[in-house]
């Protein structure tokens, strides 16, 4: 394995967007080509290197591994530069060194390590891979949702490594991770179970638990929970511990997907929900406090705001549309903020209709929503999120308002700055109510918001079943 599938582990990449644009504009088919005229690895300045100098070589690149993969990343780049004094036009030491450079932000450094590799030997799978995980460590820092960030130029460098050696293990595991984002499950189980019969890799395995529990697939000989389980820990730890927005890729599973597998504690669900908004915290600059505050005049109504990705033909619009409609206007003043470009079906259209005042701010950051609810001073925020799909978390981290509630998501979210979880007795057992970093407001019957009574007002109008 080579480090830098392990170093992502350990590393933060600051300053790879420079080394990504550099990176961007390199035209590496040319490379490919011209590496033909290249010195072969076992030559320095057209002499060729003993048996003995070569081993020395190899023996330093496995020791960089096995520091690596212990975190020690001083020693491993210790000895990759040990290994490049000896062996100048090593691709896999070259290729090594060049990323743990790009994730402490030597970039300048960094890109010329990376050409070398490609230059020295460009039909050798492992610098391509490095190119891969550097430009994949940029778009991890990237706040972006997931499904925003551009892979393209990533999947091309690892694909590339595939073409020249078809059972590279980091490789396989890394397309894996990607399917997985791509949520192509089938295809992630593939590559990962490739990459696992090599060898281990954290990345292979996440991906693969990941497949295994979106199919369902709870008995499979290779769901392995105990493992599975100490990882999550770890990573929530370190989350929790040294928040960065790096590490939400490296989480193995988010919030969202621990929360729902049945069988995983709930005291680890809980870890992994803080360690997600520890993340989301750390990128959070906390609004001024002038504004925010609880008092209403003589007649005044309650501002109410309310924040989702969901106004859309979406699960949550199917079954919440009448609650806007059906707000007491005289006591609430309803306003709701869209953080998903309209797809002008009915149900976006019945928002818009439903709330006194509707805003479309999908094309603005997370600050920007904020600043804006803020600025419509609002008593109460409900937070339609959880870790859903297309959650945007920092938005309430900004403390846009004095009270902030999540609503629709059934666990708690682990974060401060949410205040009230909005549940019942059935999904909130008061036995767990230690597992809930909000006060509990529990519903009389269920927390699920529905709209059947007036999507079907008469069983006549119903599906068969209600007749």
């Amino acid at each position: 394995m080579s480090v830098t599938s392990r170093c992502r582990c350990f590393g933060r990449a600051e300053k790879v967007f420079l080394l990504t644009l550099s990176l961007l504009v390199m035209d590496m088919r040319s490379l490919s080509t011209s590496a033909q005229h290249n010195q072969h690895p076992g030559q320095q300045h057209g002499q060729v290197l003993s048996a003995e100098t070569l081993r020395q070589c190899s023996n330093l690149v496995h020791q960089a591994v096995d520091a690596g993969s212990k975190g020690d990343m001083a020693t491993a780049r210790e000895r990759l530069e040990q290994s490049v004094v000896l062996c100048p036009n090593d691709p896999t030491a070259l290729g090594n060194l060049g990323y743990i450079y790009a994730v402490s932000g030597d970039a300048m450094r960094a890109k010329d390590l990376l050409q070398r590799s490609l230059g020295s030997q460009s039909n050798v799978p492992e610098p391509w891979v490095n190119i891969g995980n550097v430009l994949k460590n940029e778009q991890d820092e990237n706040p972006l949702p997931v499904e925003e960030k551009d892979m393209s130029l990533v999947r091309r460098c690892y694909q590339t490594a595939l073409r020249l050696q078809a059972d590279q293990m980091d490789a396989l595991a890394n397309m894996a991770g990607l399917s997985a984002m791509d949520r192509d499950w089938e295809r992630t189980a593939v590559l990962a179970e490739r990459s696992l019969a090599i060898g281990p890799s954290e990345e292979a395995f996440c991906a693969l638990m990941k497949a295994l529990d979106n199919t369902c697939a709870w008995y499979h000989p290779r769901r392995d929970l105990a493992t599975l389980f100490r990882l999550l820990e770890a990573k929530a730890r370190e989350a929790v511990a040294r928040p960065s927005i790096g590490l939400i890729s490296r989480m193995c599973y988010n919030a969202g997907t621990a929360a729902l597998i049945t069988d995983l504690p709930p005291e680890l669900s809980l870890l992994v929900s803080r360690g997600e908004m520890a993340i989301v915290n750390s990128n959070i600059t906390r609004l001024p406090q002038q504004g925010l505050g609880w008092s209403l005049l003589p007649g005044e109504r309650v501002k109410l705001a309310y924040v989702s990705g969901h106004f859309l033909d979406h699960p949550m619009m199917q079954m919440m549309k009448g609650m806007f409609r059906l707000h007491d206007t005289t006591r609430v003043h309803v306003i709701c903020f869209a953080t998903s470009q309209s797809d002008n079906s009915p149900l976006r259209q019945s928002a818009e209709e439903s709330c006194e005042e509707f805003y479309d701010v999908h094309q603005q950051s997370d600050r920007q929503v904020a600043l804006s609810i803020n600025g419509h001073n609002p008593q109460l925020l409900v937070n339609l999120y959880g870790f859903l799909d297309k959650s945007r978390n920092g938005i309430a981290a900004h403390s846009p308002a004095p009270v902030q509630l999540n609503h629709r998501w059934c666990a708690s979210t682990g974060a401060p700055w949410i205040h009230v979880h909005v549940t019942d007795k059935h999904t909130s057992p008061p036995e767990f109510r230690h597992l809930y970093t909000e006060r509990l407001s529990i519903m009389a019957r269920t927390y699920l918001v529905n709209d059947h009574v007036h999507s079907y007002p008469s069983p006549a109008d119903g599906p068969a079943w209600m007749r």
